[in-house]
């Protein structure tokens, strides 16, 4: 019989649980920064949610501060109001040669509001690349909490996705 911490192994500071039909979700829920399929992921202690984009547009998913933009343009980490920290990056790729296909819409800093145009990318551009276009959300609250993950599938862009 696997004992309390086998149990609730994979599931500490990730988007393990999906929405139950019936439970309310809170206003102030992490929104989705782009429109597509969703699917929870895990890279190594990674854990958050994959969306195949339908456009090349990501939005800010809350309000808060971007606390760091990455050179290659395609992630940048934001600090919520709440204090949660959001981590978006589109496509995994880190050759530098991709980087002609990200346009940063915000500067380091800057202070954002939920919905606000984060970044465009060119999707066709880098698919013909032969690079998987994916948006990658992860989320860590201050306090340990656990982030449920949306039950819609697809999502619309600003629809909730992640919440406490």
């Amino acid at each position: 019989m696997p004992d309390e911490q086998e149990k609730n192994h994979g599931k500490e500071n990730g988007a393990e649980e999906r929405h139950r039909p019936g439970e309310p979700i809170p206003a102030d829920a992490i929104g989705s920064p782009a429109a597509g399929a969703v699917t929870a992921f895990r890279d190594g202690r990674r854990r958050g949610v994959s969306i195949k984009p339908e456009q090349g547009r990501g939005y800010a998913p809350v309000s808060g501060k971007v606390k760091k933009m990455y050179p290659m343009g395609n992630a940048m980490l934001i600090v919520s109001d709440k204090g949660e920290e959001v981590m978006i990056r589109v496509c995994n790729e880190v050759d530098e040669i991709y980087s002609m296909y990200f346009r940063a819409r915000v500067v380091q800093n800057e202070i954002i509001n939920k919905g606000k145009l984060l970044l465009e990318f060119d999707k066709e551009g880098l698919e013909a690349e032969g690079v998987e276009v994916t948006v990658f959300v992860s989320a860590e609250a201050q306090d340990g909490r656990l982030f449920a993950m949306t039950g819609c599938n697809p999502v619309k862009a600003g629809e909730a996705l992640l919440w406490a």
